[in-house]
């Protein structure tokens, strides 16, 4: 799904050769920089609440966000509603991987009940 979503970036008109060229070396040098910072955050301590639902989508072969974390946040998260969502067989990247799931989990989410606010 990387390499697809990196050749489409590359194959992307607006992008000289020189971006294209320095397009996989940038994404790495990214992810290297921000992995230590990503790895220590916890979400159930910086972000305890939300005031609007939560409908968390979420691929059960992702190996850069592991789900039992994810879903650790999600039981924890103080929230009008919430809701986990597995796509079965999907890595870290649904819109690609699975785009016609990602359309059916956005139709869903519009067509949901908009719980009230709170008084």
């Amino acid at each position: 799904a990387v390499a697809r979503a990196i050749a489409g970036a590359r194959g992307a008109p607006e992008y000289g050769w020189r971006e294209r060229w320095r397009a996989p070396r940038a994404q790495r040098t990214a992810f290297a920089r921000l992995q230590p910072q990503l790895a220590a955050l916890d979400l159930r301590a910086t972000v305890p609440g939300l005031a609007v639902p939560v409908w968390l989508v979420h691929g059960t072969r992702d190996l850069v966000v592991p789900p039992e974390p994810a879903a650790a946040w999600l039981d924890a998260l103080d929230a009008p509603e919430k809701r986990w969502v597995a796509l079965d067989g999907v890595g870290h990247d649904p819109l690609v991987e699975a785009p016609d799931a990602m359309t059916d989990v956005v139709g869903a989410i519009l067509a949901a009940p908009v719980p009230a606010p709170p008084p």
